[in-house]
């Protein structure tokens, strides 16, 4: 009968192994092809194997993709590679999962990395996390966005923090540097937003640093001086 096959000399049939098939009076037993295997033994006829499995020529059942891996259709002679930005985490898988926001993976990965510090990543299905933007900043694994900068700091590309900009700078938010104030005029701390006009009494070219005092037979009697006035005799 169909699925068993008999020797001329044979007293009786033999079953067809798992793998392989045979018609009725059969002599011997027919591999199934690539993508195919029969679900016992003693089969009339090959099935493609279901999507998540894969079974190259000859005789054994289909096999379950191993992670990292997958098929998608029905009849397959081996797995494919899951693509960068995506993950498999089981056997037998049929598709695919993209990588959440704040996480990357390459080919062939069964699970999504976490982007490091300094870097993000705002889409799923990515296989790269982004640099911070200068003027912003991340200071978590696994970021789905950046953060800016606050008024009074900066940050060059792929900073996990802000610096505070020196006294004699300032800066507005977003910023990727620190500008210098002008002449007369400097920050009592660091992390200004702003320059202030030196006091009487003081000055300062332009450029970092804090406002001076003028020194001995010097004077200023005004805000925001760059130099000092030499004092009249008497």
């Amino acid at each position: 009968s169909a699925g068993t096959y008999s020797s001329t000399a044979a007293s009786e049939c033999a079953i067809c192994g798992v793998g392989s098939y045979s018609n009725a009076s059969a002599n011997e037993c027919t591999l199934c092809p690539a993508g195919e295997s029969s679900d016992a033994e003693g089969a009339s006829a090959c099935e493609p194997c279901s999507a998540g499995t894969y079974k190259g020529a000859g005789e054994g059942p289909c096999i379950y993709c191993p992670v990292g891996r997958f098929t998608d259709a029905d009849g397959q002679s081996e797995c494919k590679l899951t693509p960068a930005g995506t993950f498999v985490n089981v056997t037998g898988a049929s598709a695919t999962t993209d990588c959440a926001a704040g996480t990357y993976s390459q080919m062939a990965s069964h699970n999504c990395t976490a982007c490091p510090l300094g870097e993000f990543q705002e889409d799923p299905g990515k296989s790269t996390c982004e640099l911070a933007h200068a003027g912003y900043h991340v200071d978590e694994e696994g970021a789905a966005a950046q953060s800016p900068c606050d008024a009074g700091t900066f940050s060059t590309m792929g900073a996990t923090a802000c610096e505070d900009c020196g006294i004699g700078e300032y800066s507005s938010k977003n910023a990727s540097s620190c500008t210098e104030c002008g002449a007369g005029e400097s920050s009592s701390a660091t992390g200004a937003s702003a320059c202030e006009p030196c006091e009487a009494g003081t000055y300062k070219p332009a450029g970092k640093g804090p406002c001076i005092d003028c020194p001995a037979a010097t004077y200023t009697d005004e805000k925001g001086q760059s130099a000092c006035k030499l004092a009249e005799p008497g």
